[in-house]
């Protein structure tokens, strides 16, 4: 067979080529959207968080002016107020919403694995749920739900469950609503289902295709009558498939909708890469060689002036199987890190001798620390600059105004019902004030300047003198397993802010072992 002629060959040359600068240009464009649908979702995860702090005080007051008003028989100004916190509880709703949506697109949300009873799990939401139920004219029944033991994410699995029930009781009125749980072998492949059926309005196909679609509800006049962010089943549906699983509907208008959860006997967990906002890389697996197991840890150099934030930063990455190397100064940082070519260097950016910025811009150009994560923790607020130099993620250490205005609006609400309180501005004001004061309970915020609240338990229960005071962990920073780490470190209770006051005093009439109107 003769050669091809020479143009033809060229020409086939010429396709190629096109062809391979085509497929390189694709993935550029799909690696720039991933990354730019990952920073807006961090972003979002990071400004729901922000938002929290502020809107905790707004309700907070709220509630004081509400229940001072009510006493002083202004009524209609009382009545004002409470459209306030009512207003604020919703946009509450709306921030929670989207950070969950956020974190789960970035990657920040994990599976925290555990055995529990699931059938007991849906008897106790069932209850939850009822009072909804009942409000509406609704029997809301359990048909079935002796389905035994899973492993699987308890708390997404009751936020499941609880939207479910809650969305069926929304939508229905003077009906039924069932509750039908199934078993469909064992593990490792076997799964269970929960269908929550209804009598409501129901759905027609076109409404079905917008279900699960963020910020959507069924069309314009069910928001317009029923309300919600159109969030709650998105963030449902992605939760049972991040444990393996799916959500199902089947619906027919003007006769009601079932909705099926279906999610693994064993669910496959996922190690946590986030602590504290801060996104850390997981301890790699000591290597094996010719020699045995070696033994070293990985290394984190932190670069401090401040010698409280060494030893707090210290004692966390250290408790999570880190070694760590210190320093006062960038050049002594510097020196540390090319030393050893740690995991990550932790660094602040102001220092009172030194250009921590400069600093920052050496550590992440430099050829043998190249690839080396590096993380901002810093006073100063510019987080765009950090970035720019090269920093792979940027926090403010937390000390604002914001949380001065929350602790004087709990102060006066706990006040009215009858309670001295001293507060306490950190973590080393905290213990002092805990050993001089003798206190019947400790609310003790997690996000703590100086000191880490859950070091500050630490310390209290390491302490004679404050080893039995109840302590409340409270944070506006509820990542998955927050709760666990809280308790973990000493809580006897954990809280989430917003603070919901009556939730709260009915955890503080439980610790202290009698009721609040005796006060």
């Amino acid at each position: 067979m003769s050669a091809p002629p020479e143009d033809q060959r060229e020409h086939f040359e010429q396709q190629i080529r096109e062809l391979q600068a085509a497929r390189e240009e694709e993935r550029r464009a799909r690696e720039a959207a991933e990354r730019t649908s990952y920073a807006k979702s961090a972003f979002l995860a990071s400004m729901s968080h922000e938002l929290r702090t502020p809107l905790n005080a707004v309700i907070l007051y709220a509630e004081l002016l509400e229940e001072e008003l009510a006493e002083r028989g202004v009524a209609e100004l009382a009545a004002d107020v409470k459209k306030i916190e009512t207003s604020a509880k919703h946009l509450l709703e709306l921030i929670n919403g989207v950070l969950d949506l956020s974190k789960i697109e970035a990657g920040k949300i994990d599976l925290y694995v555990e055995p529990f009873d699931l059938g007991l799990l849906i008897n106790e939401v069932a209850d939850t749920v009822t009072p909804i139920a009942d409000k509406k004219g609704n029997t809301l029944k359990v048909v079935k739900s002796d389905v035994g033991i899973v492993d699987a994410d308890l708390t997404k699995t009751r936020q499941i469950l609880l939207n479910l029930l809650s969305n069926a009781c929304k939508f229905t009125e003077q009906g039924q609503i069932t509750i039908e749980a199934a078993r469909h072998g064992e593990r490792p492949v076997g799964f269970v289902t929960v269908a929550i059926r209804d009598t409501g309005i129901g759905m027609s196909q076109e409404q079905i295709e917008k279900l699960f679609k963020a910020f959507t509800q069924a069309d314009v006049s069910t928001k317009r009558k029923y309300g919600g962010t159109g969030l709650g089943l998105v963030i449902c549906r992605k939760f049972c498939r991040m444990m393996g699983g799916d959500i199902t509907v089947e619906s027919t208008v003007g006769e009601g909708s079932t909705f099926t959860v279906r999610i693994p006997v064993a669910v496959k967990a996922r190690s946590s890469m986030q602590l504290s906002g801060i996104m850390w890389l997981p301890p790699p697996k000591a290597p094996t060689g010719q020699g045995g197991p070696d033994k070293r840890h990985p290394t984190v150099v932190i670069i401090d002036h401040d010698e409280s934030v060494r030893e707090l930063m210290t004692r966390l990455l250290e408790r999570d199987g880190f070694e760590t190397l210190t320093a006062s100064d960038p050049e002594d940082g510097f020196r540390l890190a090319r030393e050893r070519v740690p995991v990550a260097i932790a660094t602040e950016v102001v220092f009172p001798d030194a250009d921590g910025w400069a600093a920052l811009q050496r550590l992440t150009i430099d050829k043998v620390l190249r690839g080396v994560p590096v993380f901002v923790l810093s006073t100063e607020d510019d987080k765009q600059r950090g970035r720019e130099l090269g920093a792979a993620e940027f926090v403010i250490k937390p000390l604002t105004g914001q949380d001065e205005m929350n602790r004087d609006a709990l102060t006066r609400r706990l006040q009215r019902k009858g309670f001295r309180v001293v507060s306490a501005v950190d973590g080393p004001q905290a213990l002092q004030q805990a050993r001089e004061v003798a206190p019947d309970l400790i609310l003790l915020e997690l996000s703590l300047p100086l000191m880490d609240g859950r070091e500050v338990m630490r310390r209290l229960r390491g302490n004679t003198d404050t080893r039995t005071i109840p302590i409340i962990a409270v944070t506006a920073h509820a990542l998955p397993g927050e709760r666990e780490r809280a308790l973990a470190a000493g809580a006897d209770e954990f809280d989430t802010k917003p603070v919901d006051f009556a939730r709260l005093l009915g955890k503080v009439e439980a610790l202290i072992g009698h009721s609040l109107e005796d006060t």
